[in-house]
């Protein structure tokens, strides 16, 4: 992944239809997670489903998992610089 990861540029994301459950020190988090950025030289709109493992350290919430699908628009754009 690092060859993909240094052609990206750029980029924000937000999670939406956030779920919250917690239990003793750890929790978990489902929604949706939305973003834009560039892969070579592309404008790429993602949209995935998301799940977030967080533990309670120290007094602070950390994140120790984090998951999405597969973005539909992201591996059209693989398999586009793979072809080239």
């Amino acid at each position: 992944m690092e060859p993909v990861a240094q052609l990206s540029t750029g980029g924000s994301v937000h999670l939406s239809d956030r779920h919250l459950q917690s239990a003793g020190e750890m929790a978990y988090e489902v929604g949706i997670e939305y973003g834009t950025f560039r892969l070579a030289g592309r404008a790429i709109a993602a949209e995935c489903r998301v799940t977030n493992v967080y533990r309670r350290e120290g007094g602070a919430w950390k994140i120790v998992h984090h998951h999405t699908d597969v973005s539909p628009a992201m591996v059209d754009a693989l398999r586009d610089l793979t072809r080239a």
